[in-house]
């Protein structure tokens, strides 16, 4: 199960399909990476990263990360 944030009391939030589309993405990243793992050209990366809940006008400033902590 997937987390994102904790309730005033303390509880975790479930994700939200966002947050799960993002869990699919990631997922689909590795597929890739696995099959240019496969090629013999060596100047092929493949990256992915999730910054998390950052504090951001798309989060409605509901993130507890800063954009500086955002990793």
């Amino acid at each position: 199960m997937f987390y994102l944030n904790r309730s005033d009391d303390g509880s975790p939030k479930l994700l939200t399909a966002y947050s799960m589309s993002k869990v699919a993405l990631i997922g689909l990243t590795k597929l890739q990476q696995k099959q240019f793992d496969a090629d013999s050209r060596e100047d092929i990366v493949v990256s992915a990263l999730c910054p998390g809940y950052v504090d951001t006008d798309m989060s409605r400033h509901k993130g507890f990360l800063t954009p500086e902590q955002g990793y």
